[in-house]
């Protein structure tokens, strides 16, 4: 084909490609700004950095997940000993392993606009939080997190508000049709550090929010999309797979390598310009001037770095203190293990002839003097001075790493509690960047979760008629947590319903009643409400305060409370002043992690406990159904239709 008919029919697939497609003046000067940031963004990123050991990103992130998991690379050559110790990726876990160890608890504190703390508030805040991640299975991200933080450059997390239609499966099929339930909840997801580019590479990862502006871009089929963007006009230009021709007119990609069936998505987020746009297959998707889908101050995604690089966004983690140790442990193996094949299988020279690696084998017959081959080499494999100082490189590689002894569970003698807590201690402090940085993520995962709460499950999510009055009444969210801390320091269930008024004194009433009678049973339950109209009126400063403590049931927590009661028994006794039996029983219960073993005063000796679990769970729920009457409502019901935005987009 000539040239010229072949640069013809290019322009005619880009045609057929764009047919139809029109952008107005403002949406072409836009896009040609869009697409400068971009290239910005992506050049900023993927050149070689001094601070990447002299690497592009995406070569030092390969090279940072190749240590993770031990990769183990093909053979240069035949001779090449191919080995890798793993040693990175086991002190590694071990380090990960201790960090899970601990409950990272985030308290919520929460100040009006005068600085005084609605401790209550904050309180019941801090238990939403804990409820809707308990929800979410939050704890099966937070090691594959960890792993990100402690191994690559930096680790980024967002949240979202998950808002979907499932078909019920019982009962897939109506009179009038399918059966959907819609599930509405908010939602932590790691993200591939790959799919980020900053707008501003020198900006530190703690001041995020300040970024100009940031990309995130995905790779999904055409199907997968279509489900999201379908009902877009301009979703009929979305062709798959890579175009054949590098023109920007519509063509705009970051991966040029997509398949047939992938299209590539460009989410661009400025919160100085609180816009948001979206860039599929090089068509702008959006309208100008669309804002961000969220309402928050900053953005919705957080970036935390284990040890932070002055004038720099990326950072310095766990694992590469180790990789160049490492590789010189790597290559230290290699050479011993070569020398040790020579001094087993020496390398020889003959003086007349030459002959083949099975002369040496047992019984072989050789023709030739025993003076025709002399050993090339003097020694005999690999001496004790070796030995050693291979031992000093192992050492020197976990010290850079950093684990204990006791956390490798390799200290032999036992220890006191006190002791045990002295060795964790040392610990943390060795790890102080990692756990300093794990605290960071907890902390600000917390935060964003207050204010996707906020957002989008402080309005209505339904309509009832109200008994009493005959009026029509807005129906709000509840929540209900088990084992929450109660303001006596005890554990119990707490339920909050979110209202739209303050309750009257006789709802008040009611529900200090309702709690006595629980109270005398034994069971200890805390009706909470919030008036949402008051959070939305009135400027609200959260906070979030994150203290590691070991987990309750662990080891080192049965013996934290042995050494504990046992001196506070001793106290009692030297002080006359009895304990409470009831605090102690609620943590005894807690660290060993079983309930009802011990009969409440009001039940007397040889009584049964309760009356069975389904008995007692029916006369719970009717009890609370009575101090409900007054808010009439329940988490059922007709759900609000949110503020368009990417996150109800991105399932």
């Amino acid at each position: 084909m000539a040239k010229s008919q072949a640069v013809a029919t290019q322009k005619e697939k880009e045609k057929t490609l764009t047919e139809g497609l029109v952008y107005t003046q403002d949406e072409v000067v836009h896009n040609a700004e869009l697409e400068r940031r971009f290239d910005f963004a992506r050049e900023q990123r993927d050149r070689t950095h001094r601070h990447f050991d002299d690497l592009t990103y995406l070569a030092d992130y390969q090279a940072n997940e190749d240590a993770i998991y031990t990769y183990l690379r093909p053979k240069l050559n035949d001779g090449e000993v191919r080995i890798n110790t793993a040693t990175s990726e086991k002190k590694l876990e071990t380090v990960k392993n201790e960090i899970l160890s601990f409950n990272f608890k985030s308290e919520v504190r929460s100040f009006d606009e005068n600085n005084n703390e609605i401790e209550q508030l904050g309180d019941d805040f801090t238990d939403i939080v804990k409820q809707t991640e308990t929800q979410e299975s939050a704890d099966d991200m937070d090691e594959e997190a960890l792993t990100q933080l402690l191994g690559q450059r930096a680790l980024f997390m967002e949240e979202v508000f998950v808002d979907e239609e499932i078909v019920d499966k019982r009962q897939f099929r109506a009179k009038n049709g399918v059966i959907k339930i819609r599930i509405q909840k908010p939602e932590k997801r790691l993200l591939d550090g790959r799919q980020i580019y900053l707008g501003d590479i020198t900006m530190p990862a703690r001041r995020f929010n300040d970024q100009p502006y940031y990309l995130k871009v995905e790779r999904k089929t055409w199907e997968q999309v279509r489900l999201i963007y379908k009902d877009n006009p301009r979703w009929r230009f979305v062709k798959a797979g890579t175009p054949d021709s590098d023109s920007k007119a519509f063509n705009y990609r970051f991966n040029k390598g997509l398949e047939k069936n992938e299209v590539e998505i460009i989410h661009y987020y400025s919160f100085p310009d609180d816009e948001y746009q979206v860039k599929i297959q090089g068509v702008l998707m959006l309208a100008l001037g669309t804002p961000l889908p969220y309402e928050k101050e900053g953005y919705n995604v957080t970036m935390t770095v284990t040890k932070a690089i002055p004038g720099f966004a990326y950072g310095k983690q766990l694992i590469s203190s180790a990789k160049t140790v490492q590789g010189l442990e790597n290559e230290t193996i290699r050479l011993m293990i070569r020398k040790m094949r020579q001094g087993i299988d020496q390398p020889m020279v003959s003086r007349r002839k030459t002959g083949g690696k099975d002369i040496w084998a047992p019984g072989s017959v050789v023709k030739g003097m025993p003076g025709d081959f002399e050993r090339l080499l003097d020694h005999n494999g690999v001496n004790q001075s070796e030995f050693n100082m291979f031992s000093l490189i192992s050492k020197i590689t976990a010290e850079f790493i950093g684990a204990s002894r006791l956390s490798q569970g390799v200290e032999g003698d036992k220890k006191t509690a006190r002791e045990s807590i002295l060795l964790q201690r040392n610990f943390i402090k060795n790890l102080g960047h990692s756990i300093l940085a794990w605290k960071r993520v907890i902390r600000d995962m917390a935060l964003l979760r207050i204010y996707n709460v906020l957002e989008n499950f402080s309005e209505p999510i339904g309509k009832v008629k109200d008994q009493r009055t005959g009026k029509v009444i807005n129906v709000f969210r509840r929540f209900s947590i088990n084992d929450a801390k109660l303001e006596d320091g005890r554990t119990g269930k707490k339920i909050i319903q979110f209202l739209d008024r303050q309750i009257t004194e006789e709802e008040e009433v009611a529900i200090f009643k309702k709690q006595n009678e629980q109270e005398l049973k034994g069971k200890r339950l805390r009706f909470r409400t919030i008036n949402v109209t008051a959070l939305r009126q009135f400027p609200m400063f959260w906070y979030v305060v994150v203290n590691p403590q070991e987990q309750e049931g662990s080891e080192i927590d049965k013996l934290t409370f042995t050494d504990k009661l046992n001196q506070a028994v001793g106290i009692a006794e030297v002080t006359q002043r009895p304990l409470n039996a009831d605090k102690w029983i609620d943590s005894f219960e807690r660290t060993y992690n079983d309930t009802d073993l011990f009969l409440d005063p009001q039940q007397g000796a040889g009584q049964p406990l309760d009356a069975g679990v389904a008995g007692e769970a029916q006369v719970l729920q009717g009890e609370i159904q009575e101090i409900e009457k007054s808010f009439q409502g329940s988490q059922l019901g007709a759900s609000r239709s949110p503020r368009p935005s990417v996150n109800t987009l991105e399932q």
